[in-house]
């Protein structure tokens, strides 16, 4: 696999960064120029790229946002395009309440999308596709009551978009009928509360564990 890697920072006024990286991938290419004649309508790509943004506006408050892309596809000694692509955006907000008051509000979406090319130049070309959308909002509190006792506590809300899939012929001649899957959606809430007690510099409670606190 031959793949190329570009990153770059920029550091401006006011404690403010920006890095912007990128990947992309030439195996394609490679696998059209060898001489095995089964590969020579092959097709491999992939190529992603990010943006991170940090802004500490002063000691109370920083807000830190991130985009993200990916794109994904590949058809090896087969009839079948299969393509992939990921994009995903957040917003993190982090104020300071006081010398033991710290919150952090989240606000994110992701979106993914599948799709798979079939052309074999007959009447059974076809074109798939589906799609999911989720999106996130989530409050976090961090309270030190004193050096050795921590509460942490907030809520969130998740939102899902599923288009669970579409099927169409190509084509005038294709004799694959039209169907798309009707769309769900859902609501997810939850709040949380972890308490966390260190007894010494060897045994630290927390109630409940980490874990406990993710499957809230």
């Amino acid at each position: 696999e031959i793949s190329a890697c570009l990153v770059g920072s920029e550091m401006c006024i006011r404690d403010r960064s920006i890095l912007v990286g990128g990947r992309a991938t030439y195996s394609g290419w490679i696998l059209r120029s060898l001489s095995e004649e089964s590969l020579k309508d092959s097709e491999a790509s992939f190529y992603d790229g990010i943006i991170n943004y940090n802004d500490k506006i002063n000691d109370k408050h920083q807000v830190k946002a991130s985009v993200y892309y990916s794109d994904d596809k590949f058809s090896i000694t087969s009839d079948s395009l299969y393509r992939y692509n990921n994009a995903l955006a957040s917003v993190n907000y982090t104020h300071q309440w006081n010398d033991k008051k710290k919150g952090e509000l989240i606000l994110s979406h992701s979106n993914y999308q599948f799709e798979i090319d079939f052309d074999a130049n007959s009447d059974k070309d076809f074109l798939f596709d589906y799609t999911i959308n989720e999106s996130q909002l989530k409050y976090n509190l961090n309270h030190k009551i004193d050096p050795k006792h921590t509460l942490l506590y907030g809520g969130a809300a998740k939102y899902y978009n599923i288009d669970p899939g579409n099927i169409e012929g190509k084509g005038e001649s294709s004799t694959i009928q039209p169907l798309s899957i009707q769309s769900e959606r859902a609501v997810e809430s939850a709040i949380f509360l972890s308490d966390e007690y260190e007894v010494n510099n060897c045994l630290l409670y927390t109630s409940p564990s980490p874990r406990d606190r993710q499957k809230s």
